[in-house]
């Protein structure tokens, strides 16, 4: 259902000519190819410079993708695409294929700019949009999220991530975010995660992650610029305990960004410092209210249009703080536009309510009564996109 096949794409990788003595087939391996992948090259024949392993950023040839591509299963056959940059390796089994897509990216030297994803089976018949036998075509799966329309993605069972980078094949729609995007490459890359591996990483389907080794000087708005996967329902941050835990609406985001932090080189670094990335305690389902107004397009960020000219950014958090904690005051003059981040979706739910209402006082869910300030009459109120 995710595209998965025994073929598996490699694309923008540089291939050298193979000059061992031996062109190998199906799963077999040389001891002369071991020796060539396992010493420097420096130690090798001037034949084998260009053949260092990929695990090293070098060139490959097929000797090396089939010595290194080997471990997930039995290989019954390479196409190389020197020209185009790419290859496909047809593996016997599909569920080789899957845990080769799954972890290759997690090795060094296949980050981005380094694609891996799943080909066409070449034993499947051929879909209607064309494209032939052999090695051919990356798989639906990819084509289908390549655009980053998170909604079309999802209709086709894939969950779409909106990040700002790729960084390599592991399962699932996503990319790096913006804060990790001096630890990889910055080519983006269109990633999709097999529902196995989810159900393994979190089996209980947890929502709630858990971040630890907070700098001092960490605030949440820090935190919410390396959070990525999906909406956050809410986002505690204990700062005398430098802690905090990130709630996500779709356990599924919460399962991408649990693996994305696991799989960066360096992990999920704040303020030059590594967090400890584990998950919270299981929490209650998502109340039914908050899952309507996110199917109307509501996130914690509340988007106010028409501003007047004297709206300062000290204003708006005075305003709506009583509605709840307020991560990110954003405010743009000269759009006549605000944006305000909170760290609950409720409270953001309770601000675009209580500012569409027709009525002066609105009573809150604590019981409160908020009275709208005074030069809000005109304002348009909106939810803004949660940039986690």
């Amino acid at each position: 259902q995710q595209g998965a096949t025994r073929n598996v794409y490699l694309g923008n990788i540089d291939i050298a000519e193979d000059h061992s003595s031996s062109r190998r087939s199906g799963g077999a391996h040389t001891h002369q190819a071991r020796t060539a992948i396992g010493t420097p090259s420096s130690a090798r024949g001037d034949a084998d410079q260009t053949s260092t392993s990929p695990l090293t950023g070098g060139p490959v040839t097929e000797s090396i993708l089939r010595e290194d591509l080997g471990k997930y299963g039995t290989i019954e056959h390479i196409k190389l695409l020197k020209e185009k940059r790419c290859a496909f390796v047809h593996f016997l089994s599909i569920a080789s294929a899957i845990r080769c897509v799954r972890e290759l990216p997690c090795e060094p030297g296949w980050s981005p700019p380094r694609k891996i994803n799943y080909g066409r089976d070449r034993c499947a018949p051929p879909s209607g949009s064309g494209g032939g036998g052999g090695g051919g075509g990356i798989s639906s799966s990819s084509n289908s999220s390549s655009t980053g329309n998170s909604g079309n993605a999802n209709k086709a069972g894939v969950l779409a991530l909106p990040m700002q980078q790729g960084f390599g094949q592991m399962g699932m729609v996503t990319t790096v975010p913006m804060s990790m995007s001096n630890t990889v490459s910055t080519s983006a890359s269109d990633l999709v995660l097999d529902p196995a591996m989810a159900v393994a990483i979190n089996p209980m389907q947890n929502r709630c992650i858990y971040l630890g080794n907070l700098h001092p000087d960490t605030t949440t708005e820090d935190l919410c610029n390396a959070i990525r996967g999906g909406i956050l329902q809410h986002i505690r941050h204990i700062k005398d305990k430098r802690i905090a835990f990130a709630t996500f609406i779709d356990p599924n985001a919460a399962t991408a960004f649990f693996h994305l932090a696991h799989c960066l080189p360096q992990g999920l670094m704040v303020k030059n410092r590594k967090l400890r990335v584990s998950w919270g305690k299981q929490t209650t389902n998502v109340p039914h209210s908050i899952l309507q107004a996110v199917q109307q397009g509501a996130s914690r960020n509340v988007y106010l249009g028409a501003l007047s000219l004297d709206v300062t950014e000290e204003r708006l958090r005075s305003d709506f703080e009583p509605f709840g904690d307020i991560e990110l005051v954003n405010l743009l003059r000269d759009k006549r536009c605000g944006f305000v981040n909170f760290t609950d979706i409720s409270s953001a739910i309770q601000v675009v309510e209580a500012m569409r209402s027709p009525d002066r006082e609105v009573k809150l869910a604590n019981g409160a009564i908020f009275t709208k300030p005074e030069g809000y009459e005109n304002v348009r109120v909106n939810y803004g996109k949660d940039r986690c």
